[in-house]
């Protein structure tokens, strides 16, 4: 298996058929590319489950509980086949071409990172807070230009054999320690841009989930995570 895409679903039922199958005409493309779809359901109580299971060409991952996007990730990682792994938002925030054209550089690089370039309809708040984020990001942690909370990323899974005990955080900020354990690697890395189709709303609190994100942040500096 070539490629293994993981998408985290929570109550996605508005989205998740339409990305599905966008992802699914995009790898058809691609006749030699032997790849899988893995969908991770984070117990979602909308129709997202019916509607993932009446897929044919999708693996579904089903979470008893809501255990958050980190830890779903982690289950798809697990479970998934391919030599390389991309995980792919459900509400398609980018274009899935991004998929392709990432793949057409694994000869050349471990893992590649989507960096979000238009700002587009983001609201003022949500807008300036990610560019906060990013800062402390690339100096504090080191990640560089590193848009670890882009929605979109693609990776050799041998630089991750063991999820279980490199993914610990469970929630959002998997993504930032997903992004330096890669930078512990020392693996070639490229920073992507993707085109963003549309800004969905975001279910992330920017004080409550904020504040988390940044202890999280100081744990994952301080080795204690």
């Amino acid at each position: 298996m070539d490629l293994s895409i993981i998408i985290p679903a929570y109550n996605e039922m508005n989205n998740i058929e339409e990305t599905i199958w966008a992802i699914c005409n995009v790898l058809d493309e691609a006749k030699n590319l032997k790849s899988e779809i893995i969908v991770v359901d984070d117990a979602s109580y909308d129709l997202t489950p019916l509607l993932i299971k009446s897929i044919s060409r999708v693996n579904v991952i089903t979470n008893k509980t809501n255990k958050g996007k980190g830890y779903s990730v982690k289950r798809g990682i697990t479970a998934s086949k391919g030599t390389y792994i991309a995980v792919f938002d459900a509400d398609m925030p980018y274009m899935p071409n991004c998929i392709l054209k990432s793949y057409s550089l694994t000869d050349k690089y471990d893992i590649i990172y989507g960096k979000r370039y238009a700002r587009g309809s983001y609201p003022p708040l949500r807008y300036v807070a990610s560019k906060a984020f990013h800062l402390i990001t690339k100096y504090y942690l080191g990640l560089g230009d590193a848009d670890t909370q882009c929605g979109f990323k693609m990776f050799k899974k041998c630089l991750i054999e063991n999820p279980e005990s490199i993914i610990t955080l469970n929630r959002f900020s998997y993504d930032i320690q997903l992004a330096h354990h890669f930078k512990k690697c020392g693996a070639n890395w490229f920073n992507m841009d993707v085109v963003v189709k549309k800004h969905s709303y975001s279910s992330v609190n920017i004080i409550k989930d904020g504040a988390r994100l940044m202890y999280d942040i100081w744990r994952i500096k301080n080795g204690l995570c």
